[in-house]
């Protein structure tokens, strides 16, 4: 019998708090009829028109089980000590922090915080096991009067940079490379895309250590997919690069674009997300653009789009079309 596949986008909070989501896996499940052909196990239904959409661009048919077993598609969840150990941003800190030198601190105590403020009045506090910029707060000596009531949780924290470009290092398991790419973060901290392209210049001392972090999983136990969040940021009208902001040991939205781009043999790629629910006639209005490709269904709470291009340039032309198109008249 064909296994079928668990989309689990709730893979840290059941790792970290034992808390399945399955509002979330619901709302990005429809990410493995892209790039995958297994069957998907889901209790969710799909319009015809969607599912007609998916198969005239994949070729492939999608297939649903709503029981039985099945793998877990996101992230592996059979060995979780070791899972929790790589996805907790202090691993990530420790790693990167006496080569680069890195400012901040793995408090344990809102009395450790306190003191550090007195040097760095805002401070941005990353709590252990949050996915995509969730637990992630800025920390002032007003806020932290009111935290202190609070159960103080393992976080990293760390000075609040002027962060000037988000970039991201994937390393591809089945491929055993790594493919770098940018991400445009909000002011939450929260990812609303990211963009593969060539030529994207990264430090060659990053990628040495990156290969040395690949060799240290590896030995740890773990061999698959994982990407490194990392920045640039100005201090001192100079502009640095801070390593490894967190490592997410599962697939990720680069992981999917990178599929996606491979899969359509094309230069430079988009991965993007609008928060915004189509109608039905909206999204089938959209769904006529041929530059662009509609990876979520109609009135999904957000909208995710894929585009492929041959040059930059060319890219930039048919985001910025497709967003004018989505605002409307």
């Amino acid at each position: 019998m064909e296994i079928a596949l668990k989309v689990n986008i709730d893979f840290e909070e059941v790792l970290f708090r034992q808390k399945p989501q399955p509002h979330l896996n619901e709302s990005l499940e429809f990410l493995a009829f892209w790039v995958e052909t297994k069957p998907l196990l889901t209790k969710k239904s799909y319009s015809p028109s969607y599912l007609s959409y998916v198969t005239e661009h994949t070729h492939v048919q999608p297939r649903f089980k709503r029981e039985g077993s099945h793998e877990l598609w996101w992230g592996d969840l059979s060995r979780p000590e070791l899972m929790r150990r790589i996805a907790q941003k202090s691993f990530c800190f420790h790693f990167f922090k006496d080569s680069w030198q890195l400012e901040g601190i793995c408090p344990r105590s809102w009395q450790e915080v306190e003191d550090y403020l007195v040097t760095f009045e805002r401070c941005l506090l990353k709590g252990e096991g949050k996915m995509s910029g969730r637990g992630h707060r800025i920390i002032t000596p007003q806020e932290l009067s009111v935290l202190r009531n609070t159960h103080f949780e393992p976080c990293v924290l760390e000075p609040l940079f002027e962060r000037v470009e988000d970039i991201s290092a994937l390393y591809v398991s089945d491929e055993k490379k790594f493919v770098f790419y940018k991400n445009q973060i909000d002011k939450k901290f929260q990812w609303r895309a990211n963009r593969i392209e060539e030529g994207l210049e990264v430090p060659a001392r990053w990628t040495h250590e990156l290969t040395m972090l690949r060799d240290t999983l590896s030995h740890l136990g773990y061999a698959g997919p994982f990407s490194v969040d990392a920045f640039t940021y100005r201090k001192n009208d100079e502009i640095k690069f801070y390593p490894g902001s967190e490592i997410n040991p599962r697939k990720t939205m680069g992981w999917v674009n990178y599929k996606l781009k491979e899969k359509w043999r094309r230069a430079a790629s988009l991965l993007g997300m609008e928060s915004k629910v189509l109608s039905l006639s909206q999204w089938e209005l959209l769904a006529q653009n041929s530059d662009v490709l509609l990876l979520s269904p109609p009135e999904n709470k957000f909208l995710l789009y894929w585009i492929g291009a041959d040059t930059a340039s060319d890219l930039d032309s048919k985001q910025r079309k497709f967003l004018e198109q989505l605002q409307g008249p």
